[in-house]
Order: C-alpha cells, then structure tokens, then sequence
C-alpha cells in the first residue's frame, strides 16, 4: 500500500542509518528515488526465494524475521522494528533467505539493489555504520543458534520472553509489557520447542510470579532480573564471569 514518502531531509526517525551517515546531498538524491509502502498487520514484505530487489528500512512498526522448515514449521530468527535495515545481503545473493512479514500496520522505505550500492559506494560513513549493524546481528544468530542447542525448554523459552522485551518492551506498574501482538505458536518458533512445551514454560513462570499473563492477552514479565538469572546459570564454560557477560549481551 503506497503513501507519501517520509522525507530523508527532514526525517522523524532518529535511529535511521540513511538519517546518522548520509551527507545532505545523498539524502536529496535518495529522497527522490525511494518508494514507501506501509504493510498492514500480517503481510508479508518479503519471502523465501523471492527474487532479491532491494533493501528495506522501517520508518515505524515492528516485524519478524523467519524461516521455514519440514512441513511448513515456521523458526523466528530475530524480530525488527523502527530504523532497522531489511533485506541487504550483498552482491551475490539473488534471491532472499529469509522472510519478513508485518507485526502491526509498519511503514517501510524501499531502495532498489543497484541505487542502495551506490549510496554505499558514495557514502564511507554510511557504509561502515552498515558493516557495524549487520556485525552485530551476525553476533546475535550465532549466540541464539548455540543457546538452541544448549539451553533446555525453560531457558529457551526465557531467551525468547527477553528477545521480545529486547525490540518490544515497555515499562508499566506491573512489570514490563511485551507489547506486539505474538501467539504462543510464535513463542515456540523463537525457541524452536512446540507449542505444548511453550505453554508448559509459561504456566510455570506465571505460577512462580516471573511473568502474567491471562488468556489471549499480551505477557508482562513481572522479574526480568529472575529471567537473566536463569540465562546465566547456563553459561558455564571455563571463563564464567565473561561467559556470563557474552550469554546475555545479545539480550541487553
């Protein structure tokens, strides 16, 4: 669904990479070649194997990131929201890995392939805050990947309810709310258990007053200490302060 382009000259969204790093000049250019569409709640902006046609920036909303497997089982890789980059996989890629769909109604800013690697050619700035932020989420996958083989049911599901805090969080009297609109099905496919052993998680956090939650109602995590606590427990390789330190730093 199209609308009037957000102007990059002018631009609300403070956390943009375009906004940070690109010379005046560039945001002209770039404000005149890019088109914005917002993407109602469940649709999909990209999918697997699609043909690759370029890179997205959120200007406001929220959404996951996934793959599919056997018979269609979904697995959440990370979840994005305002000025996060979608879609850049470099040169060599023609088609997309992954699959993004919208969490709640989101605009998005869209640059062809071609255009994108010339703001990156003409922009030194622009392109290591690009290397920077794309490292950085390297590190977050490879720490989700190992605590997938590594953490139990509980703890998986614990590093999910903090992945969600992490992009999703907001604070209230009660605790922090998990303010996006996930099903226990997309719990699971965070920690890559079934449903079943998700909702088993969940009673018993809420039993032990870590979280609450009443049926078909967003999750308030009541003890976000408690959850870090449990993470770290689990880090206990040779070096445990800087391992405990690394478990939770995708997390912070």
């Amino acid at each position: 669904m199209p609308q009037n382009n957000p102007r990059c000259t002018d631009c609300s969204q403070d956390n943009c990479l375009i906004k940070k790093y690109c010379s005046e000049q560039w945001k002209q250019t770039i404000e005149q070649q890019k088109t914005t569409g917002v993407y109602l709640e469940k649709q999909a902006i990209f999918s697997e194997d699609n043909l690759e046609f370029g890179v997205y920036f959120i200007y406001k909303g929220k959404v996951k990131i996934f793959n599919t497997g056997k018979q269609g089982k979904q697995h959440i890789i990370r979840f994005a929201d305002s000025g996060d980059v979608l879609g850049f996989k470099g040169y060599s890629d023609k088609n997309y890995r992954i699959s993004c769909t919208a969490l709640e109604n989101t605009v998005i800013c869209f640059l062809e392939k071609d255009f994108f690697f010339s703001v990156i050619k003409k922009n030194p700035e622009f392109a290591l805050a690009l290397i920077q932020y794309y490292a950085k989420g390297l590190a977050f996958s490879e720490f989700h990947q190992k605590n997938l083989v590594q953490f139990n049911t509980k703890n998986r599901v614990t590093e999910a309810l903090l992945m969600i805090k992490k992009h999703f969080g907001a604070a209230t009297d009660e605790g922090i709310l998990l303010d996006v609109n996930l099903s226990q099905h997309d719990i699971a496919d965070i920690a890559g258990i079934t449903a079943e052993e998700t909702n088993r998680c969940l009673s018993f956090f809420k039993k032990e007053k870590i979280i609450d939650y009443h049926s078909h109602k967003k999750i308030t995590l009541l003890n976000v200490n408690k959850l870090f606590e449990m993470i770290v427990d689990n880090c206990c390789e040779k070096d445990m302060y800087i391992n405990q330190q690394r478990c939770c730093e995708h997390l912070l």
